[in-house]
């Protein structure tokens, strides 16, 4: 039987995304807010990154899940503000490759370690990810509701990218499960030091 509380977590989490049925809704700025729950889907540092925290904390469900969420969205929190406030995320790319990469090292490794390091590898992905949810200028109400809606779409993202692995590592008792997903946090890691080491070397 499905564990209750990894249900109730991915169902909030779903709930927190946009259904395809509301997608021209006549809500002022509302596709704004849509165009901001997709926005952690735009980049490939950005889905490495949760799928890495994702394998991460999924890895650990439920212990150290709600702590480290509730760093992610503090960062996050941060993250637009600072952003709104002009800080540059010139370097946004490569910091949330190496973040990624740390963390699938750390998935791969030590899934089961001290929860400081998953914790603190959150709260800096929720800094840099809010950073780069900065969304162009315009008129204040729609920057707030794109910003809302990008807030929203990275916390649900990584909410249900750690409680489906939690659920299919204590629903899965094959000891195979497990040795799978530290095999992918691996594929994970080195997918991400190649693309960190080609945004390092620069154009060329």
């Amino acid at each position: 039987m499905p564990d209750r509380a990894a249900c109730r977590a991915l169902a909030l989490g779903f709930a927190l995304l946009p259904g395809a049925a509301n997608a021209h809704s006549s809500a002022p700025g509302i596709e704004g807010f849509y165009l901001g729950v997709l926005h952690p889907l735009t980049s490939l540092a950005q889905v490495l990154a949760f799928l890495a925290l994702g394998l991460v904390f999924g890895q650990r469900w439920p212990r150290n899940f709600a702590l480290g969420w509730a760093v992610f969205a503090a960062g996050c929190v941060l993250g637009i503000v600072l952003g709104q406030m002009g800080v540059p995320m010139d370097a946004a790319e490569p910091v949330l490759l190496a973040l990624a990469l740390a963390a699938g090292v750390l998935a791969a490794l030590w899934p089961s370690g001290p929860a400081i390091p998953a914790i603190a590898l959150a709260g800096m992905a929720g800094i840099v990810i809010g950073l780069v949810s900065t969304p162009d200028p315009g008129p204040p109400r729609s920057v707030a509701v794109t910003l809302t809606g990008s807030f929203a779409g990275a916390v649900a993202l990584l909410l249900n990218a750690a409680a489906g692995v939690g659920w299919l590592r204590e629903n899965a008792r094959a000891v195979w499960v497990g040795i799978g997903l530290r095999v992918l946090a691996a594929w994970v890691a080195a997918i991400s030091a190649l693309l960190l080491a080609l945004a390092l070397s620069g154009p060329r």
